[in-house]
């Protein structure tokens, strides 16, 4: 496995405005955006060292995040907006001061990389508005509520489940989920046996 650095690294940027809003409230506004070169192809990590850039499409992302810490109810509410090329796969979760992950999202590659990544469309990718109560020590208390899904049902209060089921929803995906494999490995084996996976 190559290591990326110097002037294979990826380069992003990143901006947090944080406020105090009333009643103890915190709010940290996150916005930021990475992209970087999968040097797959023959000569790919060369061209970018010596030149500076690759024939090969970047992979992009941009986020936003919207984070309200109650230190009196003891919660965050958290409001994610990934976008992007849309491929490869990706994730996104925050890890709290107890080392406990919580996961925001994932998404599904779409397409295949010579289109998608060319077309650097701003694809939406994961959408999430998550409540997690917390500890006075800031860790999470083992719970996520998920606010789309609140809204959806059109309830007034929000239910809760436990921070492992929330996150099976999204380990328990498949990598593959929709895609015709035989396709994006163009094996032609894999065309005419039509290794689909749905």
């Amino acid at each position: 496995m190559q290591e990326y650095s110097g002037r294979l690294a990826p380069e992003g940027r990143v901006n947090v405005v944080a406020s105090k809003k009333p009643k103890g409230i915190s709010q940290f506004r996150i916005a930021g955006s990475y992209g970087g070169v999968n040097h797959a192809m023959n000569g790919s990590p060369e061209m970018q060292e010596r030149l500076g850039f690759s024939y090969e499409p970047t992979l992009n992302v941009s986020y936003e995040l919207l984070i309200d810490i109650d230190r009196i109810k003891r919660h965050l509410d958290i409001v994610a907006y990934i976008k992007g090329d849309g491929f490869p796969n990706c994730e996104a979760f925050i890890v709290g001061p107890g080392q406990t992950p919580v996961f925001l999202g994932v998404h599904v590659r779409k397409g295949m990389p010579a289109t998608t990544l060319a077309l650097n469309a701003g694809y939406p990718m994961i959408a999430c508005a998550i409540r997690l109560p917390i500890n006075r020590d800031g860790s999470f208390k083992g719970v996520v509520g998920d606010e789309l899904a609140r809204k959806k049902k059109n309830k007034r209060e929000m239910e809760y489940q436990s921070i492992s089921d929330w996150n099976s929803r999204f380990t328990s995906i498949s990598p593959n989920s929709g895609h015709c494999m035989g396709l994006e490995r163009s094996d032609l084996k894999g065309l005419f046996n039509m290794e689909c996976l749905l």
